[in-house]
Formats: structure tokens, sequence, C-alpha cells
């Protein structure tokens, strides 16, 4: 299990070590002297990047297995029809993400 997200790893990878899951991919932020700067180092893990960076881990463009993503924003949506199984967090409900209309 990979959690993929935006947010960045200062957090998340405590959350991820509640949950049991190793492999976090994240926004990661700058730190010199020890401190953080505010800044980000690479890009924001959002949106397409977020696809890039599964497939750059992975090491192919396809998982050798089923795929299933999860997410809460319309910037997930490449990710969501990436995976063999995407869904959309919409309020309180779970959406499909093919089809899925931005309308």
């Amino acid at each position: 299990m990979i959690i993929c997200t935006a947010s960045p790893r200062m957090y998340v990878r405590f959350i991820a070590e509640r949950l049991g899951v190793a492999e976090v991919i994240s926004t990661e932020l700058e730190i010199k002297d020890g401190c953080y700067t505010g800044k980000l180092l690479g890009k924001n893990c959002a949106g397409e990047e977020k696809l890039r960076r599964i497939k750059k881990y992975l090491g192919t463009d396809r998982y050798n297995g089923v795929a299933l993503a999860y997410g809460d924003r319309k910037s997930d949506l490449s990710l969501l029809k990436w995976a063999d199984e995407g869904w959309l967090l919409k309020g309180n409900k779970l959406i499909p993400a093919r089809p899925y209309s931005t309308d």
C-alpha cells in the first residue's frame, strides 16, 4: 500500500506509520540548517505530478496487479482514471472515476 498525497511528508509519515503503510509519496519541504524554509523541494505532488510519481515509483506505466486509488479533488482524476479502480470522494459519497463528469 502507498499513500500518495500533495500534503507534506513531515506529518503524513506519522499517519502512514499509524496505519501500517510503509510507502509515502508526498510533497517535500525544503530544510536548511535543520529548519523548514517554507519552500517546496521539487514539485507539489498534486494532479499529473501525483500520477508521474506513482509511475516512477513503480518503474512502469502500469501496475502489475490491481491498482486501487481514492481521491477527494478533481485534480486527482488523472490518477483515479489510471487506476484499475478509482474513486472520488464527493461530500460523503464515493463516485467511480470512470465515467465522471466535471460539470
